[in-house]
């Protein structure tokens, strides 16, 4: 029982702290080296974590065993899994920064797939690369950040560096967050300043997605900032089939943590 009991300490940790290492999982823990070593290497062959050499990578969805009341972010990991399985290798992408779960589909890009250029004004997402980034510099997966100005509120770049950057850029899929979402209307915010940027991003991507879930239909935008006809599909943890959009022709991707493969 003692050693079950460490192991969910030991994932708990890992999974609260990102830039986890060797010295810091033996200073928490007060154990050795070899101690430490010998626990991340039976949760690696128990497919719990991934261990490249700079970083120790915890698999998301393991995580739902052990932190069962963390509900809310086990759906956002749910939709970046199911967002990066639309990735096919070789492709250029946009990840928006308008939603946290953008920066949740880096760890899922870098562990299951090779030669993506990633185009992002995220400062989350750029966050969540440098986490990765021996492991993606291994892989060819590149992160090309536009610039800007930032504002703290939106943790994203803006303004004309912003959108005169992405008038060259040619995007083969993007992904998108948005406040709220009309499924008559379109895609709401408070505020159009936040979403300038990935209004210019949508315009020239070739494939757009949007990740939304449940709370997404329950809120109210003020400003519409871009229309359901601009998507290409739209990926959430509520059942889509049940609503009526105004763009019959979107592709629907509800994804639900029973549906996961563990």
């Amino acid at each position: 029982m003692k050693q079950l009991i460490e192991k969910k300490d030991l994932l708990s940790f890992i999974y609260k702290n990102i830039n986890t290492n060797i010295d810091s999982l033996k200073e928490n823990f007060n154990i050795s080296t070899s101690t430490a070593y010998r626990m991340l290497q039976q949760l690696k062959d128990e497919n719990w974590i991934l261990i490249d050499k700079n970083n120790i990578i915890y698999k998301p969805f393991s995580y739902i065993n052990i932190q069962e009341d963390n509900i809310k972010n086990i759906l956002k990991n749910a939709l970046a899994y199911k967002a990066h399985q639309l990735i096919n290798n070789g492709d250029v992408i946009c990840l928006s920064g308008s939603s946290t779960t953008m920066s949740l589909m880096i760890p899922f890009i870098i562990m299951n797939k090779e030669n993506i250029t990633i185009i992002s004004n995220s400062v989350l997402v750029l966050r969540s690369y440098l986490n990765y980034y021996d492991l993606a510099i291994n892989k060819n997966i590149i992160l090309l950040v536009i610039g800007g100005t930032i504002k703290k509120q939106f943790y994203a770049f803006n303004g004309e560096y912003v959108d005169n950057i992405a008038n060259n850029l040619n995007i083969e899929k993007a992904f998108f967050g948005t406040q709220s979402i009309d499924p008559q209307r379109g895609l709401f915010m408070d505020t159009l300043l936040e979403n300038m940027v990935e209004k210019k991003l949508m315009e020239i991507s070739k494939n757009n997605y949007l990740i939304a879930n449940y709370e997404k239909f329950q809120t109210k935008g003020l400003f519409k900032w871009a229309d359901l006809y601009e998507l290409k599909g739209i990926i959430s943890d509520v059942d889509l089939e049940e609503i009526e959009f105004s763009n019959k022709n979107i592709e629907k991707y509800s994804m639900k943590i029973e549906d996961i493969n563990w």
